[in-house]
């Protein structure tokens, strides 16, 4: 059966997709080693949103500068087609790959700087005959990292792998499942986050 994407995004409104940008990759972000192509790219400022349309087979780029040790918090809300994403790093090789359209809703990538300079963001739909449609990017914080960033960014990467477990459907899965949760759960306690703890919960 074939969902809409609203019907798709009510069904998951909370489902949150945060990545640690030292390495620690969860399910259904997948690490990748390529190197980004040479071409213009817009420069994103904190708390300006940049709401675009395209279509399947475009992709749109953004950059914004991070020193070592550095937060970043970007949010990508699909308001009428899903979206995939890739981060490259200051080097040009690509990080991680978000592109999982039929569990998101809206889209938060959190980086914490490995190295200083210039990190990419290219926005793009998941499939090429997707029809037009726009989304909405905005850079919401730039920031010295804290213990609480890092519990945050850990409890997110756990609960998109007890998602991951839970799909499966099979006991040993859903006994991962719940493992996670759990993690989650502690991991947001940490960072102080009572609407991630009671949308887990």
């Amino acid at each position: 059966m074939t969902h809409s994407f609203h019907e798709m995004r009510r069904s998951c409104r909370w489902l949150p997709v945060i990545v640690f940008m030292a390495g620690c990759v969860a399910t259904g972000l997948l690490a990748q080693t390529g190197q980004r192509q040479a071409s213009d790219s817009t420069q994103l400022e904190i708390g300006k949103t940049i709401e675009r349309e395209f279509v399947g087979g475009q992709t749109h780029e953004y950059h914004f500068t991070l020193e070592a040790g550095e937060y970043a918090k970007l949010l990508v809300e699909p308001v009428s087609i899903f979206v995939a994403i890739a981060v490259f790093g200051p080097d040009s090789k690509q990080l991680f790959e978000v592109n999982i359209p039929a569990v998101l809703s809206i889209p938060t990538v959190e980086l914490i700087g490995a190295t200083p300079g210039t990190y990419l963001v290219r926005i793009m739909p998941p499939e090429a005959t997707a029809p037009p449609g726009r989304y909405k990017a905005t850079l919401s914080e730039i920031e010295a990292a804290t213990e609480k960033h890092k519990s945050h960014i850990a409890g997110s990467r756990a609960f998109v792998q007890a998602y991951a477990h839970w799909l499966l459907g099979t006991r040993t899965a859903l006994l991962h499942a719940v493992a996670s949760f759990e993690d989650a759960l502690t991991q947001w306690r940490a960072a102080e986050d009572p609407i991630y703890e009671a949308n887990t919960l």
